[in-house]
Parts: C-alpha cells; structure tokens; sequence
C-alpha cells in the first residue's frame, strides 16, 4: 500500500514537471551590453560622477533603469563595446545600465 502512494505520488510529480515543462517558453537572448566596464575601483563600487537626467527614459529592458526628469543619478562605470556607450548608474538604489544621452 505505501509503495502503491509512493510510486503514485512520483508518477504525478513527474507529469506536473514534464507539462509544466511543455508549456513554459524559453526565454528570449539578452545580448552583452560592452566588453569592457571602465570604473574608478576594481569593484565598481565607487562613483565616477553624477548627473541629472534631461529627460524621462523608459527601460526598455531589466538591465536598464526607469529615470524621470530632474532625477540625479550616480554613475559608477562607463560601459564601452560594439558601437554602443551605455553607463551603470544609481537612481534610487536601482543599480542598472542607461544611456549617457539623456543625462548631463
């Protein structure tokens, strides 16, 4: 009787992970921001400068941080590589990637 539970209970088991499996879709490739990171200390750790945002930006991805107008940012590493420029930087206690052209 218990091996009867036993082996009922894995078969389910087995079936709830081989549809949810099915079902879930892979996620989409995020591409590498730069191939370099150029920062004031090895850890990235300590800000390089800070702006003010010219403008509202919307993140157009979770490696990139939501600014409103006016907001200062800290930024803490300039990432350079594959035609683009974006800076990591700090709004709020965020720490993510943004494009150096709305800021100043």
């Amino acid at each position: 009787m218990q091996l009867e539970i036993s082996l009922t209970v894995r078969a389910l088991c087995l079936l709830v992970f081989c549809a949810t499996g099915l079902l879930c879709t892979r996620g989409e490739e995020i591409h590498r921001l730069a191939q370099r990171k150029l920062c004031a200390d090895e850890e990235c750790s300590h800000p390089i400068s800070m702006a003010r945002a010219l403008a509202d930006y919307t993140a157009p991805d979770c490696r990139f941080i939501n600014i409103r107008q006016g907001q200062i940012v800290y930024i803490y590493g300039k990432l350079k590589g594959k035609g683009r420029d974006y800076w990591q930087g700090t709004v709020s206690l965020r720490h993510r990637a943004l494009p150096p052209q709305c800021l100043v």
